[in-house]
């Protein structure tokens, strides 16, 4: 099935109409011209990080979630209202008018070359996402662009940075969800691996709790073992921050901290979730990021575009591979193949922060407890009420994050965050692409799909890239089991 994906395709057809291939190294002979230019970009945007400007203040944020849940659970219904104080706090105009006039330097510079062509092309993507940015921090904030603002523009720039849906990915989707709701036993049958561990060893690994502090020593270490932990003074590699302000465990190649790792401050996972987080976050994301940027001075550390399809799509990949190597296929991850895509689909159809929610946590309770479209579900007396509170959990993270950079969340303009949709959508690819032996050119940068298409025509071999893949999540686990005889 990935083989037959778009993208794969398109970049299997360029590869095989071209006729000779450059090699890697020719990709370093750019221009100086299109160097400054990069630089200047750099200079202006190297900081900024689409996440940080529209994820809503954190006070808010939690006080919304507690009006919303309690509406909710008398029957009653409330959209939750978000604001953005550090796009509110952030001026766009010089960065928008520096950004437009490094478009018009670009526009005359030689690219007569295919080097200076393949860096090129970079580079325009590069300068049209940042001025998408421009106009997300403007609408975030309320400012008017264009005869737009608000909500309005905030569509418009994020239409412009995200890759969104299709009728094939829906359609997948929804799919995806009828399957899920099949009973147990067949999902089983159809995924006889039970993985590597003995149950024992599962079992200890899933009760093992790590809080943020463990899983910044852990992170810290696997960062290490490949050169990629930044020191205080900074320069290459991450460092591994805990934080307040962030929602979720996130690499971040550009932020106002530099290339860093960020951990909630009440982060909480699993030993088994910490192994397969190593393999996503360090030696998926830390390691794309670098090596864009060793191999090829942009589409890697501060000089990338904000959709992430193939960032994702390699990160998912590893994960969900080792997740089944050691404890077999888990049920849960389905959830990433219908969950973002349907809630997506909802919210640009108009649905509100409410109705998305509604759906989700119907979705979620149908999946549990297996019932099938069309069927009712029982009656919410007779639910489970560990299972109900995990369902509205489940079901308000996904509408959030589908429903960030909203300032009214009744969503009169019926647009999504589409960023999500990277998961599913990125897997297809990247194991599309690993099936051709071409995995390693996804491991190479951080790239659009007009990105990969680029380098169909190169000589890139595994053993090119600064950064190859070590496997520390192996060594993870073999530290963790010895932890479990040792107690």
């Amino acid at each position: 099935m990935s083989v037959q994906d778009p993208t794969v395709q398109a970049f299997l057809q360029r590869r095989q109409a071209t006729r000779e291939l450059l090699p890697v190294s020719a990709l370093k002979e750019v221009p100086e011209t299109l160097r400054e230019i990069a630089t200047e970009v750099m200079e202006i945007s190297g900081d900024w990080n689409a996440v940080e400007f529209y994820t809503a203040d954190a006070d808010g944020r939690e006080r919304e979630e507690q009006r919303f849940m309690e509406a909710f659970d008398k029957g009653e219904t409330y959209n939750p209202q978000f604001t953005y104080s550090y796009a509110q706090r952030t001026d766009m105009q010089s960065a928008r008018m520096r950004l437009q006039e490094l478009e018009r330097r670009f526009r005359s510079a030689s690219q007569s070359t295919h080097p200076a062509q393949w860096f090129g092309s970079a580079l325009m993507e590069k300068i049209r996402d940042d001025l998408a940015t421009c106009d997300m921090v403007d609408g975030l904030a309320g400012r008017a662009v264009d005869n737009l603002m608000g909500d309005a523009l905030t569509k418009r720039a994020l239409e412009s940075k995200y890759w969104q849906p299709d009728d094939d990915l829906l359609q997948r989707a929804e799919q995806e969800f009828e399957s899920a709701t099949m009973p147990k036993t067949e999902l089983l049958s159809q995924s006889p691996s039970k993985g590597r561990l003995t149950e024992e060893q599962k079992r200890y690994l899933k009760d093992r709790k790590c809080d943020a502090k463990e899983i910044q020593k852990i992170f810290t270490s696997a960062l290490e073992r490949y050169n990629l932990l930044r020191s205080e003074g900074g320069g290459h590699g991450f460092a591994v921050v805990v934080s307040r302000d962030t929602t979720a465990i996130d690499v971040r190649h550009r932020s106002l901290q530099g290339q860093t790792v960020f951990l909630p401050e009440k982060a909480s996972r699993t030993g088994q979730r910490i192994i397969v987080l190593t393999r996503h976050e360090i030696e998926g994301h830390a390691r794309q990021a670098q090596n864009g940027w060793d191999l090829f001075g942009i589409r890697g550390g501060r000089l990338t575009c904000d959709d992430e399809t193939l960032y994702e799509g390699l990160a998912m990949t590893l994960e969900i591979a080792c997740l089944e190597e050691y404890f077999g296929p888990d049920e849960e991850y389905r959830i990433f193949s219908y969950a973002y895509p349907t809630a997506v689909a909802h919210a640009q159809q108009g649905g509100s922060f409410h109705d998305v929610f509604s759906d989700q946590l119907d979705r979620y309770l149908r999946v549990k407890l297996k019932v099938p479209k069309g069927t009712p579900l029982p009656q919410r007396s007779e639910i489970d009420p560990t299972l109900w509170k995990d369902g509205k959990d489940d079901a308000y993270y996904t509408t959030y994050r589908v429903m960030r950079g909203h300032i009214d969340t009744t969503n009169p303009y019926g647009y999504a965050m589409a960023k999500d949709l990277a998961y599913e959508r990125g897997q297809r690819i990247h194991r599309g692409l690993v099936t051709l032996g071409f995995g390693h050119y996804n491991e190479a940068a951080i790239m659009t799909r007009d990105g990969l298409l680029s380098l169909a025509g190169i000589d890139l071999k595994p053993e090119d890239l600064p950064f190859t893949d070590r496997n520390v999540a192996d060594e993870l686990v073999e530290q963790m089991l010895k932890d479990m005889q040792s107690n």
